[in-house]
């Protein structure tokens, strides 16, 4: 199939990309999987165009409790959560195989991290680290797992822990899996790059190893805030709001220390109990973002919905800035009094990743003991393309 269609490729002539549909169409058209037929598929990788697409089909599939993955552009790095979770109380500088060992015990690795093979996990952090007589020199994992692209070895290729993989054509780029899921886009239209939209689209469907199926991306439409943050408008079910499909999970959405540092954690034992809710969280797990006069509306602060009152992190103020902006769109549109929300149900949390805090790092004087110390920590990976609630009239 794709012998005979590459010649099409650097086409600029819209028949090049229809006979590409074409070929597509006749040999791989199959119906568009439903989210239970998706479940486990850790060899399904679903494609498509734009990130919007990538959105929707991800909340389906959250709502459906299938756990997946995603891989697109701007979502954030993820680091193996055993490094954070293991190390969070260690706060000497050098870590032995013997010491390692006793941690990893005292630490409850086999339950709460099972796929980790504890020999792998010491070399892992000695090729980080290495220190004089075959210890582990922490000063060297913190700084290098602190970089903003830290080393590839301990982390994700996807932000997620199990499932089918849903991404963008652009961010496979590179990648295959056994079974490829493309959504195909709509023609293009006049003033497009019919070339390389023609490439793009040969692209995600050489990536399976053995199988792929195509169907007609459903049409989806969303619009970029100034942040780059997608949000749609929708029809609100109750007159007395406004309503819109707003993403979340941006890199940089989650504030990585909140749950380790006063306000929100108010002791250290509130810091202890919200990392171990992170190391034990289901996948996955649906969060709810509270946004209280108790806290002046300062910022969201995101509960485990199954666990009420429980905060296990915080979004940034740029989530807050963001939704002002929508709330202004509305103000403006409708000629209304509009308030922002004050709670965002529908949220996942997708991974939880360790954190890293630098030695020169200011903030990090803020942080309870023994993250202060040792600089090490869980954060959640929160996302979701919920519906929001802008309450009418104040």
């Amino acid at each position: 199939m794709f012998t005979g269609t590459r010649p099409l490729l650097g086409r600029a002539d819209p028949d090049a990309n229809t006979e590409l549909r074409r070929v597509l169409r006749a040999r791989a058209a199959a119906p568009v999987p439903q989210p239970d037929d998706l479940r486990g598929r850790d060899d399904h990788l679903l494609l498509f165009r734009y990130r919007r697409e990538v959105l929707v089909h991800s909340q389906r599939l959250a709502e459906a409790n299938v756990p997946h993955r995603l891989r697109m552009a701007r979502t954030p790095v993820v680091v193996d959560p055993w490094i954070g979770w293991l190390l969070a109380p260690f706060t000497a500088r050098h870590l032995d195989q013997a010491g390692f060992a006793r941690l990893w015990a005292e630490r409850e690795m086999p339950r709460l991290f099972p796929g980790d093979d504890p020999d792998r996990c010491f070399h892992t952090l000695y090729g980080l680290g290495p220190g004089e007589a075959g210890r582990v020199d922490l000063d060297r994992v913190r700084t290098q797992l602190a970089r903003a692209r830290p080393p590839v070895e301990v982390c994700a290729t996807a932000c997620g822990t199990s499932g089918p993989i849903l991404g963008t054509i652009h961010a496979s780029k590179g990648r295959e899996a056994d079974e490829v899921v493309l959504a195909l886009p709509p023609p293009p239209r006049e003033g497009d790059d019919i070339a390389e939209e023609t490439r793009v689209l040969y692209v995600g469907a050489t990536r399976p190893r053995k199988r792929l199926r195509v169907h007609d991306a459903a049409a989806v439409r969303a619009y970029p805030l100034a942040s780059g943050r997608l949000w749609c408008v929708r029809r609100a079910p109750w007159p007395q709001y406004l309503a819109a499909a707003v993403e979340f999970g941006l890199d940089g959405d989650t504030d990585p220390t909140a749950a380790v540092r006063p306000p929100l954690a108010a002791t250290p034992e509130d810091a202890a109990d919200a990392q171990r809710l992170l190391a034990e969280a289901a996948d996955p797990a649906r969060v709810t973002a509270h946004c209280s006069k108790e806290w002046d509306y300062d910022a969201f602060r995101l509960e485990l919905a199954a666990r009420p009152g429980r905060w296990v992190g915080e979004f940034t103020p740029r989530v807050g800035r963001d939704l002002l902006e929508v709330r202004a769109w509305f103000r403006d549109h409708f000629r209304a009094v509009v308030t922002k929300p004050r709670k965002i149900e529908r949220l996942h949390l997708f991974a939880v990743r360790t954190v890293a805090v630098a030695d020169g790092d200011p903030g990090r004087q803020a942080l309870h003991e023994p993250y202060r110390s040792s600089g090490f920590l869980l954060a959640p990976v929160v996302l979701g393309y919920p519906w929001c609630f802008f309450r009418r009239g104040g």
